[in-house]
């Protein structure tokens, strides 16, 4: 049983205890004993009425429980009212009635010469007082324990689901350094085919690149001006290949303070450039804006005459991403001449 509820029903006991001397003392009924001799006798009553109330408490904190699981209170509140007032009263009054005739009235008040008002009586008495304690104990342990108990539950609860959302998002985050990678061998491979010089170059700047990337990867969020260097970053290593033929504006306070998911902008401006040609004649123009609470990245339509091998990776990562993040959605949205994609700001 825990500690609290022990403690609780001890200080009951005393304070039950010391309102009995008092009242006897006050009516000037209480015997003429000497002080250890009192004293014993509070401490007899005492040590009666604690082991009375612990029998009952424990027994009752055991129906309560079996309740708790059998007859729940959003589902059977009035059933489960009668049943366990019912049954704890009756646990209450099966426990003080042995305990008032033989050891309280049968053997403490005549060894002490406390003065009695007969067996009856008292039997009565006491059955009226424990029936009053046992319903204030209901309540108070219904409100203040169990209630202390659901929400423990519902916090662990809380956090194990916490838990499961986080490995998902290590999990949706692990995939994108192998998204990024393999889409940059990829540009390597053709690069390789087309211009040797050109693919040496790629290779430099895809290293520090990659060396960068992998700074950011245990994040969550990071500031937005740190992903904002880090596309940056990426659309150097890809002008390596194109050159003047890609060209990208930010139009981004770089005060801004706010934050996005690592590699979300770098997941945009890479879709704009694997989902168009870019040459001389088609160029691929992408502007990045904040407006309304998103960064929108903005790019013209160029598409391919060729058919694209897409993991389809990068989208379905940044909106799974978000969606746990538990922020507004991704937005996707397409004209004839230019492609959306706006993120949240967080």
């Amino acid at each position: 049983m825990k500690r609290k509820l022990i403690l609780s029903i001890l200080i009951i006991s005393i304070a039950l205890e010391a309102e009995y001397f008092v009242e006897l003392w006050i009516y000037n009924e209480l015997p003429p004993l000497a002080s250890t001799t009192l004293v014993l006798a509070y401490l007899s009553f005492l040590t009666q009425t604690f082991i009375q109330l612990l029998l009952i408490c424990s027994i009752n904190v055991f129906i309560i429980s079996l309740l708790e699981k059998k007859l729940p209170w959003g589902e059977h509140f009035i059933l489960r009212s009668t049943i366990e007032f019912t049954a704890t009263t009756i646990v209450a009054v099966i426990i003080t009635t042995p305990v008032v005739l033989y050891i309280d009235h049968g053997f403490l008040t005549p060894l002490f010469q406390f003065p009695s008002d007969g067996q009856a009586i008292t039997l009565y008495y006491n059955l009226l007082y424990i029936s009053v304690i046992n319903a204030l104990f209901i309540v108070t342990y219904e409100v203040v324990f169990l209630f202390g108990e659901r929400n423990k539950i519902k916090l662990e609860s809380e956090q194990s689901r916490n838990r499961a959302i986080l490995a998902q998002f290590d999990a949706l985050r692990n995939q994108v350094n192998p998204h990024f990678l393999l889409n940059s061998m990829h540009t390597l491979m053709e690069l390789i085919k087309d211009d040797p010089t050109k693919a040496e170059g790629f290779c430099e700047e895809f290293i520090n690149l990659y060396r960068r990337a992998l700074t950011v990867d245990s994040e969550a969020v990071i500031p937005i001006q740190e992903e904002i260097r880090f596309a940056k970053s990426y659309i150097s290593l890809y002008k390596v290949q194109y050159g003047n033929h890609i060209k990208v504006d930010f139009e981004i306070d770089n005060n801004m303070k706010d934050a996005v998911p690592p590699f979300s902008l770098q997941l945009l401006i890479e879709n704009a450039f694997k989902h168009n040609e870019i040459s001389e004649a088609k160029p691929l123009a992408i502007k990045v804006l904040a407006s309304n609470g998103y960064i929108k990245v903005i790019n013209n339509i160029n598409p391919k005459t060729t058919q694209i091998n897409s993991t389809k990776v990068g989208l379905t990562n940044l909106r799974e991403r978000y969606k746990l993040l538990g922020t507004k959605e991704v937005i996707i949205e397409s004209t004839e001449s230019e492609f959306i994609a706006s993120i949240p700001i967080l």
